[in-house]
């Protein structure tokens, strides 16, 4: 068998993506299937959250494709119609247990999420919330999380609304969308980007009010022929009752002017302090490794004291100037108050800076995919991106370990997955069980994802979902009794 070496130096020279992935894919360990033989457990939560896990346990077939020992994969799965995505944090510096957390914010699952400082509670990736950013270094973060994105006329975008074809009547997903969920019944008019629809497993020719032709088996329509129905997976159904010339009638609400997708983004603080004619630049928030060139912003989401710039200035609720330390000075950050320390030559500015003046505060980020972002947290990897998976085994980690990963599709869906031993040992969750990383993109693959990224791993991978019972949460990654690592960050996902 061909090494990885020379797989990759066979394809080194190669223009085509797929194919160099595909050669380097032959390399690496491939995941087993998501099949019926390993299915474990199914659940149904509010918000049409579903959750589901395999368990591989040696030696049933198929284990020695995962770690030695074996492996639990555990999912949930959820839609942007019906479920919130919500990332999970308590302040900085600040850890949690993760199932208090997801008590506290009330989401039927969560899981962990970006790399973080174990001693002091920091996360390695900026946070955004409601569109601020309430943390970030000075560095640059890859974040994952949800976008607003634009809508145009010849934007896709999820929808509600129905068509009636005779006698029958189908409730509609989306409009003139490029890449559509596996579950979905879509509309494609004129205003498609394309000439030619993506083809479903059933097909719909409207014109002019009436059904022009019908495809049992699906097409590829040319929207200039008319408006197309494409039907797919659970929406896809007998159309035998249904015949050529019957009326129609599609209802569909306003397309709107955006919509929230997920994103794989990476980001850099950005933002000013204006204040008696001198300008503090920003570059991070509420960070313990504060810029020294710029200024660091802390509000109340920060605990402590932060460290002293060579300047300090105290803003309050309206952004007037409460304090005023030319020589910088650790105070503490009090509710409703900001605190600005300033390093590099910008702190000479405070010098005509006064109590009772009044400053303008404008905190931002720049995107690197220039995205407006509601959600954010840090990330690992993009392991997946538009259904090509980035195998690269010779410089993802290569060991079986836990892992953590979330994915996702262009139709609004969401899958966050753990691996594990699914076993309880005494390896502090770090070491044993698992899969590559490789695999959980795989696994993703396998359910229906198009992006993905890699979380947090080994001790710090946890899956937890809701019994039902107010603020009680049970373990399905390993069981209750497993150690648990405190978190800085994680993701949850909860019913709207």
């Amino acid at each position: 068998m061909a090494t990885l070496a020379s797989l990759a130096l066979a394809f080194a020279g190669s223009s085509d993506p797929l194919n160099a992935s595909l050669a380097i894919a032959a390399a690496c360990t491939l995941a087993p299937n998501l099949d019926a033989a390993h299915h474990q457990q199914h659940f149904d939560l509010a918000g049409g959250i579903s959750v589901d896990s395999w368990l591989w346990s040696t030696p049933s077939s198929g284990a020695n494709l995962l770690a030695p020992e074996g492996a639990k994969i555990t999912v949930a799965t959820a839609n942007l119609r019906k479920a919130n995505l919500v990332a999970l944090h308590n302040g900085f510096p600040s850890l949690f247990q993760l199932n208090d957390q997801a008590a506290a914010q009330g989401v039927q699952v969560a899981i962990n999420g970006d790399l973080f400082d174990t001693d002091m509670g920091f996360p390695a990736g900026a946070v955004i919330e409601n569109s601020q950013v309430i943390y970030g270094t000075s560095q640059m973060s890859k974040v994952f999380g949800l976008a607003q994105i634009p809508i145009t006329a010849k934007s896709g975008y999820r929808t509600t609304g129905t068509i009636k074809l005779g006698p029958k009547t189908i409730n509609i997903t989306g409009v003139n969308q490029p890449a559509p969920g596996p579950d979905s019944a879509v509309i494609y008019n004129s205003s498609f980007a394309g000439a030619i629809v993506p083809r479903g497993a059933e097909t719909v020719l409207v014109y002019k009010g009436k059904i022009k032709k019908i495809y049992v088996a699906g097409s590829d329509v040319a929207v200039k022929l008319g408006t197309v129905l494409q039907l797919r997976g659970r929406y896809a159904s007998s159309l035998s009752k249904l015949k050529v010339g019957m009326l129609t009638k599609l209802t569909l609400p306003a397309r709107p002017k955006t919509q929230q997708d997920f994103v794989s983004d990476a980001l850099l603080i950005r933002g000013t302090v204006k204040v008696s004619g001198s300008t503090f630049r920003i570059d991070s928030v509420n960070s313990r490794n504060p810029s020294q060139n710029r200024a660091t912003l802390y509000d109340d989401s920060y605990g402590g004291r932060p460290p002293a710039g060579l300047a300090t200035i105290v803003l309050d609720a309206n952004n007037r100037v409460a304090a005023v330390y030319d020589n910088g000075a650790s105070v503490t950050v009090w509710p409703t108050q900001h605190v600005l320390q300033i390093h590099g030559t910008d702190h000479r500015g405070t010098l005509q800076v006064d109590v009772g003046d009044q400053a303008s505060v404008d905190l931002a980020y720049a995107s690197f995919g220039h995205n407006s972002l509601v959600f954010a947290s840090g990330r690992g990897l993009n392991i997946m991106k538009d259904s090509l998976i980035n195998y690269a085994c010779a410089t993802h980690p290569p060991g079986y370990r836990p892992r953590t990963a979330i994915g996702w599709n262009k139709d609004g869906q969401i899958w966050l997955i753990t691996s594990s031993l699914g076993l309880s040992i005494e390896d502090f969750g770090t070491r044993r069980g698992g899969s590559t990383v490789d695999q959980m993109a795989e696994f993703l693959q396998q359910l229906g994802a198009t992006d993905a990224v890699s979380l947090d791993g080994g001790g710090s991978t946890e899956f937890d979902m809701t019994t039902g019972q107010s603020g009680h949460y049970q373990r399905l990654d390993v069981p209750e009794d497993a150690w648990r690592r405190e978190l800085a960050v994680g993701w949850g996902l909860s019913s709207r």
